[in-house]
C-alpha cells in the first residue's frame, strides 16, 4: 500500500463591501437587460396584443424608473462613503 502526501494550500479573499456591491450590480444588470430584451420583443411582435404591449410598455417604463433611482442611491452611498473617509482622516 502506498501512501501519498498531498497538501493544499488555503487561499483567503478579501472583498469589500463596494466589491461586493459591483457584484451584485453586474448579476442584476444582466437580469434586467435580459427582462427588457423579451419585453422589446413583445412590443414589437406583431401578433402580440394591444394589452401585451401595453403592460411591456408599463414594465420597461418601471424598469428605467428603478435603474434611475439606483443610480441616485449609488451615488449618494458613494458620497457618505467619502464623506465618512474624510471624517476618518481628520481624526
Amino acid at each position: 500500500i502506498k501512501s501519498s502526501d498531498t497538501s493544499s494550500e488555503k487561499t483567503t479573499i478579501k472583498t469589500n463591501s463596494e466589491d461586493s456591491l459591483a457584484a451584485l450590480r453586474v448579476s442584476n444588470d444582466e437580469e434586467v437587460l435580459a427582462e427588457m430584451a423579451k419585453l422589446q420583443e413583445t412590443l414589437l411582435d406583431t401578433a402580440a396584443s394591444s394589452e401585451d404591449k401595453n403592460n411591456a410598455y408599463e414594465k420597461l417604463l418601471s424598469i428605467n424608473l428603478n435603474k434611475g433611482k439606483e443610480t441616485s442611491l449609488e451615488e449618494l452611498s458613494t458620497g457618505m462613503s467619502k464623506v465618512a473617509s474624510a471624517a476618518n482622516i481628520i481624526k
